[in-house]
């Protein structure tokens, strides 16, 4: 008996001492995001109606403390716009000791008013805008087109809009252009399910939450 206390004691001895090593290990902290957020309505957060709690951008940040976010919404925009508008300004808005992450959401206004076969553009523009940023040090993160169910410029962009948002998404999630895809459109496949839309183009907080929890979790994926 005497035997088998000494072990007990000497193996409790030994746990002690390895929980007291563990403990004095540091935690590795998260880096804190620095997040860019671009595109149209949609990422501008339309229609916010409880303010800017109600946008993705709001949401997604919450989930990492420290962060911040810029949106960059710009309403009724196409792809080529933000093409045109993405320039040597990523290289300033940079943060050393962050994680520097761009949010890609666009595409569905060339859809609905642009040339009738837009998936192949709007993808082109966002490879372009993805390289540009890559080149200035930022992670990117692409999100894939919801549906969508009004503004649309007539009755044959209307047509063609779900073939041209499935091709659109097939592009993304099998694209190595980017360092994360977040796809919200299997869950917003609706434009009528007035819990999710706003006016079957916009979301409510309802929809926005759910791009919202796919995005946090695309950049919580990122190497």
């Amino acid at each position: 008996m005497t035997g088998h206390r000494a072990s007990g004691t000497a193996k409790g001895a030994w746990r002690a001492l390895v929980l007291l090593l563990v403990s004095q290990v540091p935690a590795v902290a998260q880096p804190a995001l620095n997040l860019i957020l671009l595109g149209d309505s949609l990422t501008e957060g339309v229609p916010h109606l409880n303010g800017e709690t109600d946008t993705y951008g709001f949401m997604v940040s919450q989930q990492f403390p420290g962060s911040t976010y810029v949106k960059l919404g710009y309403r009724g925009q196409s792809t080529d716009y933000l093409r045109e508008h993405l320039d040597g300004f990523l290289f300033a808005v940079l943060k050393a000791d962050y994680e520097n992450v761009l949010v890609l959401w666009a595409g569905t206004n060339d859809c609905s008013s642009g040339p009738l076969d837009c998936a192949r553009p709007v993808y082109s523009n966002l490879v372009a805008m993805a390289r540009i940023a890559h080149a200035a040090g930022w992670k990117v993160v692409a999100v894939t087109m919801i549906a969508r169910g009004n503004y649309f410029i007539d009755a044959a962009h209307q047509a063609a809009f779900p073939a041209n948002q499935a091709t659109l998404n097939e592009l993304l999630r099998h694209s190595s252009e980017f360092d994360a895809i977040a796809d919200p459109a299997p869950l917003l496949a609706d434009p009528t399910d007035t819990s999710l839309y706003w006016d079957g183009c916009h979301l409510f907080p309802k929809g926005y939450r759910i791009v919202a929890g796919l995005l946090t979790q695309a950049i919580r994926g990122l190497p």
